[in-house]
């Protein structure tokens, strides 16, 4: 069987968006598609992140940070409503301007919202990823049943490499499902490319007539299990562990299309823009009660809305999790496990 390739997890964007489309959203899109977004962690890796220079390095990259630049036009908007409050306050205009005890009233209530929203999103994120997890070690075990188990027969041979050859697309085919559907980064010509080198062109050829590709390669190894002729409690490993499977893809599909309450979203992000929008006029009058340069409520502002747009930036990304999971390193390393096999 062949190796592996390094290229199993780039995205064809343009497929599922406009190339010609160069808006924040389009640009956001193209970069969660990228490799380099979808890491997986080794040693190496590890050194790096926990380096002494990590926090300086972090601060150097502001600028490059994707989230940074989902967030540059909201905090663009309330930088200018930040010197319209400040030039009204210098004009005497301040009758927008709300006591400073408002705003810090409310800080805890939308502290709270955004720590739940935070949390909700992060565990659907470690939800999937535990899940994908189980789809790897799951594979590893049918694929070592099957070496284990299937007859040395010239009949079990064959049997035991279609076998295989499944497991091997399993996690292949998971991912076009999880990151395909319309608008999606994934489609048939993806799928077909990237299993080429997995699965024989007839296997492939019945594999994209079904509208549920996961599904089609479950029922094609209970077909082999069945064909092969296993000991019975050989037939109920194998069968526990395809079944597992369909626990996998069952889980992904909830995370996938049941998203955090729309409402709840909604409010957050309601309570959030207008508490930064508000903010400035009164934090204009505070700070020129205080003495200091009106100016001064600028980088408070900025550094403030920065912040919080941040967090709120980081739960949206984490919400639907596939988009930036690794699922190609995950299905690299189920095809070198299964590889290895036959090492």
């Amino acid at each position: 069987m062949a190796a592996a390739s390094s290229e199993t997890d780039k995205c064809p964007i343009d497929k599922g968006l406009d190339p010609n489309d160069n808006s924040l959203d389009a640009q956001a899109e193209r970069y969660r598609a990228s490799p380099t977004r979808r890491t997986v962690f080794f040693y190496n890796d590890w050194r790096r992140a926990r380096s002494t220079n990590r926090l300086w390095r972090a601060m150097r990259t502001i600028p490059e940070s994707q989230v940074f630049g989902q967030i540059v036009s909201e905090c663009s908007v309330i930088v200018l409503i930040s010197i319209a409050a400040c030039l009204l306050q210098l004009h005497g205009l301040n009758w927008l301007a709300v006591n400073l005890s408002f705003f810090s009233m409310g800080l805890p209530c939308l502290s709270l919202l955004i720590v739940f929203r935070t949390n909700s999103s992060y565990a659907r994120w470690d939800d999937a990823r535990r899940i994908l997890g189980a789809s790897l070690n799951r594979s590893r075990d049918a694929a070592r049943q099957a070496v284990g188990w299937f007859p040395k027969t010239p009949q079990g041979q064959i049997l035991k490499e279609r076998m295989m050859r499944y497991v091997q697309a399993w996690p292949y085919s998971l991912k076009c499902h999880l990151r395909g559907g319309p608008g999606g980064c994934e489609d048939d010509d993806n799928l077909k490319e990237t299993l080429a080198g997995i699965l024989t062109p007839d296997e492939i050829t019945l594999l994209l007539q079904s509208s549920h590709r996961p599904m089609h390669i479950m029922q094609c190894m209970t077909e082999i299990g069945r064909e092969g002729n296993l000991p019975i409690p050989a037939q109920i490993n194998l069968d526990q562990n395809i079944a597992a499977f369909s626990d996998v893809v069952g889980g992904c599909e909830r995370i996938l299309r049941t998203p955090i309450p729309l409402s709840y979203k909604r409010m957050t992000d309601r309570f959030l823009m207008l508490w930064l929008i508000g903010l400035p006029f009164s934090l204009a009058m505070e700070v020129t009660k205080a003495g200091f340069s009106v100016w001064m409520t600028l980088p408070v502002i900025s550094l403030t809305s920065f912040l919080l747009l941040s967090i709120e930036e980081i739960a949206t990304q984490l919400e639907e999790p596939f988009s930036i999971l690794p699922m190609g390193p995950y299905a690299d390393t189920c095809r070198n496990n299964v590889d290895g096999l036959f090492v």
